[in-house]
């Protein structure tokens, strides 16, 4: 069993609607030279400008044989100003579905 109480992983969890976790992970813990730019229409989904400070979060899946891995392909995305949330997936991106995480 994968625990993840400590530093880097968090658990985002749903407030409303149906019930939903996820074990989450900055995706710059994974890959350090992460960049992604937002469309205008995520900023706007988002009630963002791009000066906005947003949270970066990549799900993370604990695979059948152990294996940790991060999406970095479509990542989550979170305004804490107003507290709104999406998933995003750009065109042509060409960060992994399953990026594997070095567990030390």
């Amino acid at each position: 069993m994968f625990a993840a109480a400590a530093a880097p992983f968090q658990w985002l969890t749903s407030v409303e609607g149906p019930p939903a976790s996820f074990l989450t992970i900055d995706p710059r813990v994974v890959l350090p030279t992460y960049r992604y730019a937002l469309s205008r229409g995520d900023l706007s989904r988002l009630h963002a400008c791009e000066e906005s400070p947003l949270l970066w979060l990549a799900i993370v899946l604990v695979e059948e044989d152990g294996t940790v891995t991060a999406n970095l392909r479509a990542p989550i995305v979170i305004n804490p100003a107003v507290m709104v949330g999406h998933q995003v997936m750009p065109q042509g991106c060409l960060y992994p579905l399953r990026q594997v995480i070095a567990i030390e």
